[in-house]
């Protein structure tokens, strides 16, 4: 049986817990990440939906095969992030 893991995080701790962590693999659903920082953070084939990730830095982050679904990402840094093969859709479709 699986079970879901319900994290939550103060705004400190999306500031600074984030930076170069492994999260490969990892789904983030329906999950409050404004101005989380992932920077230099593995996240490849990690998957984002419906997750509100305005303002969140993933500059030099692995985002390789990663998904992101229905999230808003306005404001999103990916300067130098690996977005090779990643996925982005918008509530029309793929962008």
């Amino acid at each position: 049986m699986e079970q879901k893991l319900t994290v939550t995080l103060t705004d400190a701790e999306k500031r600074t817990v984030l930076i170069g962590e492994h999260f490969c693999g990892l789904q983030f659903a329906n999950v409050g990440l404004a101005g989380a920082v992932f920077r230099e953070a593995e996240l490849a084939g990690a998957r984002f939906v419906q997750a509100d990730l305005h303002g969140a830095d993933f500059r030099h982050a692995n985002l390789h095969g990663a998904e992101f679904l229905l999230c808003n990402l306005y404001g999103v840094d990916l300067t130098d992030a690996c977005v090779e093969q990643a996925t982005f859709r918008a509530p029309g479709g793929v962008v």
